[in-house]
Order: C-alpha cells, then sequence, then structure tokens
C-alpha cells in the first residue's frame, strides 16, 4: 500500500463532521464519495489538509478515488472505521436530565 495511514485524533473527526459535513459520521444516506473522504483524511497530515480549499479537498478525493484498487480501498476502509469507531466509543455526552415536576400528582385523602 502506498498510503501511509494515521491515527484517528480529534482534529480529524472535527474536520470531517464540522467543516466537510461527512454524511457517513452525521448519519444518515451517505455516498461512496463520503465513505472515500473518510478514508482519504487518514491518509495525509492534519495540518496539510486544513490548508486545503473546498475545491482543492474535492479534486483531491477525487483523484484519490480513481487511484484506488479494490484491495488497498478495504484495507484503509477498515483502518477509517476502527479510528472511527475508537473516538465515538470513548466519546462521553452528557445524559439528558430528568424532567421535573412530570410526576403524576397523587390526590390526598
Amino acid at each position: 500500500m502506498k498510503y501511509q495511514l494515521r491515527k484517528g485524533t480529534l482534529g480529524i473527526i472535527d474536520w470531517l463532521t464540522r467543516t466537510q459535513q461527512n454524511k457517513l459520521l452525521l448519519g444518515g444516506d451517505y455516498s461512496l464519495a463520503d465513505v472515500a473522504e473518510a478514508c482519504w483524511v487518514f491518509t495525509l497530515p492534519l495540518d496539510e489538509i486544513e490548508k486545503m480549499t473546498a475545491q482543492k479537498v474535492k479534486a483531491e478525493v477525487k483523484r484519490f478515488m480513481a487511484d484506488l484498487d479494490a484491495e488497498t480501498f478495504s484495507q484503509l476502509q477498515k483502518h477509517a472505521e476502527v479510528e472511527i469507531k475508537k473516538f465515538f466509543s470513548t466519546d462521553v455526552r452528557p445524559k439528558k436530565p430528568r424532567p421535573q415536576g412530570m410526576k403524576k400528582k397523587v390526590a390526598r385523602r
């Protein structure tokens, strides 16, 4: 494989969700381009990616997709999946507080 795989960081996840609004991470219907973008982001340093314009990113992902063979794509996809799952499995989200005053009042005799 000609790509150097990088570990998933909060910066990468944040870039994918906020900047790119990648549907693979946000949920809902996603395309092959969303999967390829999630794989591609783990092959470059984050500071290099953040310097790119939206058009440059789109062009790079398109070129990345054109160069991928099935075996390499499978390896990259597995790596991206593991790194993304690590992040979301350790993600701590506050529990919703119980609504106050929602108990059924009991009639007193």
